[in-house]
């Protein structure tokens, strides 16, 4: 509601007017397998990591606007509902997947904590508009097939094939996608080691299976005859050989465990162990560069420079996020460390995997999100299993006590607000209790250095005749290419690092030299900075005292630039023209 009656429209950042922009190209003929974005990275063009699940979902949202909006607006408004539509799917799914494992009533609650997560509410917003509240809609998913199968009760089935196939679509999604799969993998892997499944490993070998069948299917459909390309940093080649040769391991479990091999859990230890060393060797030698991950192909400086600048790779346990960010997982791990004992002492343990699994999902993604906090959506979903059977066993205890109606309800009541929405009120709380005066400040600078306030300057004469090359922040980057003509340079993204890195050291440099050199081979016309706003998406270095930009800021640029006037709206932004004659143009 509070996004509702913002300034929409308008996207958090430039992912959601970039993923907007690539959804008109698509529409435009731009061609399914294509991902370039010719505007950015002036005058070369730029590419995209970014695959095409998302642009369905966001189209299929558009299609029934059309006629109402128009196909530009329809396809903004697509973009800004596929958040909450995923958040409300996912919430859904939630309580399916909690089913058996908790029952009717703490599924429901579980899924009514899902709501209620920073992590969910905040990639699930309308303002959004990007993929990663796709990864959650497809891990609660497979959570829900994945602990199916690891009902003891149950033998082999689809139920594992299909946490196979979920597990897949999300590496489709992005390559942030294998952190789940490998947590689902190592659950079933768990399982078998410890003999809750046979020698042969029918589960993992179906979900094995699933997944490379998954990851093939995916790179056919987002790569088709381009799917010999290796990339690390979307779904490629590299990575379907990585689900088949994982596969092809448990059917080796499998021949091994038809033949009465694999009976001892330290025969099964040695199996996969040795499975794990061929595994990884194999696919080293054919890709030497697959350990390193998504960021292979990105010179080591420049993720280091990306790390240090972009706010999702910023730390969730400091003292104004952690009650946001991880205050479910310290509410649910007492309780799932409890939940295990209790499963333990079952005889038949028949829920004790599944809920290892959970305990994993509650572990691994609350200490990733301490270090990054781009994981906390993963922070706000699988503690919420816990949160909901805790509310439900509570109220049921509650509800047994022999104390009158008033009492009984007010403190099933009490326990509700306190799991649900305790963390939350605390990180409300904390961040008006920690935040500086001038973080209020900033916010409403920050309105005044918009990215739509320059792009309307920019959308007047004697700009909007034709389009031109703006050098700028990173962060208007997206806005700037959504709502007007014009092309741009730097991009916050990894696959941009020769743009960033020059829009970076022309803001930065003092030798004039070195900015000409920049301008000139980049074609830069207009030249726009914002003093005021601190939000422009550069480095502390680019803005050191005698640097381009900070003579800029100080109207003393050198005699090839000339500051231009804006529209009164525009006023904390000024605007430099890059004179053609004076660089020998």
């Amino acid at each position: 509601l509070w996004y509702a009656v913002s300034d929409l429209p308008v996207f958090a950042d430039n992912d959601g007017f970039v993923r907007a922009l690539r959804v008109e190209a698509l529409w435009q003929g731009g061609g399914w397998f294509d991902n370039s974005f010719p505007r950015a990275n002036a005058p070369y063009g730029a590419s995209f990591h970014w695959t095409r699940p998302l642009d369905v979902l966001i189209s299929l949202l558009a299609l029934p606007l059309v006629p109402f909006l128009g196909v530009k607006p329809a396809i903004f408004w697509g973009g800004a509902l596929s958040g909450p539509v995923l958040h409300g799917a996912t919430v859904a799914v939630f309580a399916w997947a909690a089913l058996p494992l908790v029952g009717r009533m703490a599924a429901l609650l579980a899924a009514i904590a899902a709501t209620v997560q920073y992590g969910m509410i905040s990639y699930g917003a309308l303002v959004r508009g990007d993929h990663h509240i796709f990864y959650i809609f497809l891990a609660a998913l497979g959570f829900g097939w994945a602990i199916r199968a690891l009902d003891r009760e149950r033998i082999a089935d689809r139920n594992a094939f299909l946490a196979g196939l979920a597990a897949a679509a999300g590496v489709w999604i992005g390559i942030e996608g294998f952190a789940f799969a490998a947590l689902s993998l190592a659950a079933f892997g768990l399982a078998w080691l410890a003999g809750a499944d046979s020698p042969g490993a029918p589960k993992g070998v179906r979900f094995a299976v699933g997944f490379a069948l998954g990851l093939a299917l995916a790179l056919a459909l987002e790569s088709g005859p381009a799917f010999r390309v290796v990339e690390y940093d979307r779904i490629s080649i590299v990575h379907v050989t990585l689900g088949v040769l994982v596969a092809l391991f448990f059917l080796g479990v499998r021949a091994g465990g038809a033949r009465g091999l694999l009976q001892g859990p330290g025969a099964r230890v040695l199996a996969a162990l040795a499975g794990a060393v061929v595994v990884a060797g194999v696919w080293v030698v054919l890709f030497p560069k697959a350990l390193r991950g998504p960021m292979a192909d990105v010179d080591p400086a420049y993720a280091r420079l990306l790390a240090e600048n972009l706010g999702e790779l910023e730390s969730g346990a400091t003292f104004a996020r952690f009650p946001a960010t991880l205050g479910a997982t310290v509410l649910a791990a007492p309780w799932l460390v409890w939940r295990l004992q209790e499963e333990g002492r079952d005889k038949t343990g028949r829920w004790f995997w599944a809920w290892a699994y959970v305990g994993i999902c509650v572990a691994v993604f609350g200490a990733l999100t301490a270090g990054w906090i781009r994981w906390m959506i993963y922070a706000g979903l699988f503690p919420c299993l816990a949160l909901g059977d805790m509310i439900a066993r509570a109220t049921e205890r509650i509800a047994a006590q022999k104390i009158s109606p008033v009492v009984r309800e007010a403190g099933s009541a009490a326990v509700v607000a306190f799991i649900l929405l305790g963390p939350l009120a605390a990180a409300y709380v904390t961040a008006i209790a920690v935040a500086p005066p001038e973080n209020k400040i900033a916010r409403a600078r920050a309105k005044d250095c918009s990215g739509g306030v320059l792009a309307n300057a920019l959308n007047r004469p004697p700009w909007s005749d034709r389009s031109r090359v703006i050098l700028m922040g990173v962060n208007y980057v997206g806005e700037i290419l959504y709502r007007t003509p014009h092309r741009t340079i730097g991009m916050a993204y990894h696959r941009s690092e020769k743009a960033l890195r020059d829009t970076l050291e022309a803001f930065a440099a003092e030798d004039d030299a070195v900015v000409r050199e920049i301008l000139i081979r980049r074609k830069v016309e207009l030249i726009a900075i914002c003093p005021g706003g601190g939000n422009e998406g550069l480095s502390r270095q680019s803005r050191v005292e005698g640097g381009f930009y900070d003579r800029l800021m100080k109207r003393s640029p050198p005699a090839w630039v000339r500051e231009v006037a804006v529209p009164a709206g525009a006023s904390a932004f000024r605007l430099f023209e890059v004179l053609p004659e004076a660089l020998g143009r």
